[in-house]
C-alpha cells in the first residue's frame, strides 16, 4: 500500500496463496559447448484473503555456451515468460484509477534474448568460486492495453558450488 491506497497487481510483492512450482530442464555437453532448454510453471492454488489468485506464470529457456578456455565461458540465452489472467478480482482496488488494478489486463508475454560470460576461480581459496554476468534486452513482447515492459536488464552474480 501507499498513501493507504492498495497498489497494482504487477506492483505487489507475492499472491498471497499457495502454488506448485514445476520444473523440466535438459543439458547436453559436446566438448567445449553445452546446449540446454529448460520448460518451467508456477501453477497458483486457491483464492486469498482478497478473494483472487494471480494468473499462473509458464517459462521456457533455451541457451548454448561456449568455453574458450577452461575457466571461461560465453553464453547465448532466449528466454519466454507467460502471465495467465488474474482470476476474481481485490474489491477494494478501483479499476477506474490505474489499468493495473484491472484483472482485465494482467495477461502478458516477454520475450528477452541475453548474452552472458562466466569465470570460474580454478585455484586458491577461490576455487570452486564462479563470477557470473548476463545482460538482457527485450526483443519482442505482448501486453493487454497499455503497461510498462523490462527493456533490459543486467544481472551480476557470485556463486560458490558444494
Amino acid at each position: 500500500e501507499n498513501n493507504d491506497m492498495r497498489l497494482g497487481y504487477p506492483m505487489q510483492l507475492g499472491g498471497g496463496t499457495y502454488g506448485f512450482n514445476l520444473g523440466l530442464t535438459a543439458v547436453k555437453f559436446i566438448e567445449d559447448y553445452s546446449f540446454g532448454a529448460q520448460l518451467k510453471t508456477l501453477i497458483n492454488v486457491g483464492n486469498n484473503d482478497e478473494d483472487y489468485r494471480l494468473g499462473n506464470e509458464h517459462g521456457f529457456n533455451a541457451w548454448a555456451s561456449y568455453m574458450p578456455i577452461d575457466s571461461v565461458s560465453i553464453s547465448l540465452r532466449v528466454e519466454r515468460k507467460q502471465f495467465e489472467k488474474i482470476s476474481g478480482q481485490d474489491e477494494v482496488m478501483h479499476t477506474m484509477m490505474s489499468t493495473t488494478h484491472d484483472t482485465a489486463y494482467s495477461l502478458r508475454r516477454f520475450d528477452t534474448a541475453y548474452v552472458g560470460v562466466n569465470y570460474s576461480f580454478q585455484k586458491g581459496m577461490l576455487k570452486g568460486h564462479r563470477l557470473a554476468a548476463e545482460y538482457g534486452k527485450l526483443v519482442s513482447f505482448k501486453v493487454a492495453d497499455f503497461q510498462l515492459a523490462p527493456e533490459e536488464n543486467f544481472t551480476l552474480g557470485w556463486q560458490k558450488a558444494f
